[in-house]
């Protein structure tokens, strides 16, 4: 839910995604529309969400505008067929490039322009359903080999968990980073190292 909006995603009868946006005063549908992606692809990951916008990620990473679902802009990187589920935090837009090294990128959320895309990535085979999770000092990014902290400054790998994990939450003011994978539960401090 965001403001006067009710943001609902669900899988359609094709195995497709459909959004569903309605007026919470009223229950009123406002508008909906097909994602053009695979249920599975999402399965996991909240919609990314501000007041004005719903940021979607597939082929390229969009903001559609919750009053009428109108595409505000597109980001398209260079030779990037897909991007990973998507972050909001602080008006920026955070997801995972689907090939090559599958680097993280910062994308405005107001404007769609690149704003960092991290140094040196590691071809890590990072699981594009797990939206990256925003801490104060980085952004935490699942791969093959386990968890990366990537530096919000430098946009550098600063240290990697290795730890099979699929889900995460900063609990910032616990200064804990938790991760669930393979019935159990890690809790990481949120520090230089883990």
């Amino acid at each position: 839910m965001s403001g006067s909006y009710l943001v609902l995603q669900f899988r359609t009868d094709s195995g497709g995604v459909d959004v569903l946006v309605c007026d919470t005063r009223t229950g009123t549908e406002i508008w909906r529309t097909s994602l053009r992606l695979d249920a599975d692809e999402i399965a996991r990951s909240p919609m990314a969400l501000s007041d004005e916008h719903l940021y979607v990620a597939s082929d390229a990473l969009r903001a559609l505008r919750l009053a009428d679902g109108k595409e505000v802009w597109k980001y398209k990187g260079t030779n990037v067929a897909s991007y990973g589920a998507a972050t909001l935090k602080d008006g920026v837009i955070y997801a995972v490039e689907g090939a090559g090294a599958r680097a993280l990128v910062a994308v405005s959320a107001a404007t769609g322009k690149l704003l960092w895309r991290e140094k040196d990535p590691v071809q890590s085979g990072a699981e594009l359903k797990v939206a990256p999770t925003v801490g104060d000092r980085y952004v935490y990014k699942h791969s093959a080999a386990g968890l990366r902290a990537i530096d919000l400054r430098t946009h550098e790998t600063v240290w990697l968990h290795k730890e099979s994990l699929d889900r995460f939450a900063a609990l910032i003011s616990e200064r804990r980073l938790i991760g669930v994978g393979e019935g159990r539960i890690t809790a990481l401090p949120v520090t230089d190292t883990p």
